[in-house]
């Protein structure tokens, strides 16, 4: 090697402890999976819901005018999703050493998230379309670049924690 260079030497036994708390980190995730999960799950729940807006920051489709009227006299309130907040709080999370999930157990959710076709689900007892109308997408569920940057904090913090240095 030309030029200016110096040597270091280092215990092998250190750097191959410290390889392998690396490796028992990055494959023992539940702890930093469950960590996300917690934080995007209060992301995702009221936060989104109040700002009315997807993960990229889209606003959500405005309310059809026959439902606002209606709701607007059962509750004096606008929002969209949040009639009664049943969706808005069931956001929840399940984590492992794999991944994280983070959803809602409403049986409404994916209508919500990824809209439905008047008739879509068939018709009720009086031959009426389910649902009754277009419900378009307003996605809440979703990553958005804040959320990276948190998902990435989370993973540094669950390594550094993890490794204790020689």
């Amino acid at each position: 090697m030309a030029g200016s260079f110096i040597s270091i030497d280092f215990d092998d036994r250190d750097v191959a402890d410290f390889l392998r708390q690396l490796l028992e980190a990055s494959v023992r995730l539940k702890p930093a999976f469950d960590e996300m999960g917690v934080e995007l799950s209060e992301r995702w729940g009221e936060p989104r819901f109040l700002s009315q807006a997807g993960p990229d920051g889209t606003p959500w489709a405005p309310n059809s005018p026959d439902y606002l009227e209606s709701k607007k006299a059962e509750t004096g309130r606008d929002l969209i999703l949040v009639l009664e907040r049943h969706l808005m709080e069931s956001i929840t999370h399940q984590a492992s050493d794999h991944d994280v999930r983070i959803g809602t157990n409403r049986v409404y959710g994916a209508t919500h998230q990824f809209g439905a076709a008047k008739g879509s689900f068939g018709t009720d007892k009086r031959g009426r379309p389910i649902p009754w109308g277009d419900i378009p997408a307003r996605p809440y569920l979703g990553v958005s670049e804040a959320d990276k940057e948190e998902i990435f904090e989370v993973l540094r913090e669950h390594l550094e924690r993890s490794l204790r240095r020689p």
